[in-house]
């Protein structure tokens, strides 16, 4: 099992709101493993499909007010986009896209779904992308979802989409 290396990653964050881009940002400041306080080097993909979005960030404007302009343009390592393309040889992948309610209570699954199932794609695509790198990419859900969403809905559709399986071809 050739998992990525902790202390080398290309982590790419998927939904850059109130959740990704807190997590974006706190992973772009640390330079050392906390743990064995060797030096790390992390490349932050911050994707997003709101173009807007993107765009507000990458000028330095964060409509949550969570980050100042001057921290955004300060902040070297995290990269925003809304091309698919420019996460494909992430080695980490953190779904923190919205699960809204409805109007009968019910979580929204929609964002969620459509997350898993570009996942799905990008892991599909990845190997074509990655230069020489044999690692098992690893997708963490960060979303709040009901017990059971996340083998239930989630990975279904990320084997389904990508060809691959769980804890063979991903973890």
């Amino acid at each position: 099992m050739n998992l990525p290396n902790i202390n080398n990653l290309r982590i790419a964050l998927i939904g850059i709101g109130y959740v990704g881009l807190p997590l974006a940002m706190e992973f772009a400041t640390k330079d050392r493993c906390l743990r064995s306080n060797k030096k790390i080097t992390r490349e932050i993909i911050a994707f997003d499909i709101d173009q807007e979005r993107v765009n507000e960030l990458k000028n330095g404007f964060d409509r949550t007010n969570e980050f100042s302009k001057e921290m955004l343009l300060r902040s070297k390592k995290v990269r925003f986009t809304s091309e698919i393309e420019d996460i494909y040889t992430a080695d980490v992948f953190i779904i923190t896209v919205p699960t809204p309610i409805n109007k009968n209570n019910k979580p929204d699954l929609r964002f969620i779904k459509k997350a898993s199932c570009d996942i799905g794609q990008v892991l599909r695509q990845r190997r074509a992308f990655a230069i020489g790198d044999k690692t098992i990419p690893i997708v963490i859900y960060e979303s709040t979802v009901y017990p059971g969403a996340t083998e239930e809905i989630c990975i279904p559709l990320i084997e389904s989409n990508s060809g691959k399986k769980l804890n063979q071809d991903f973890f």
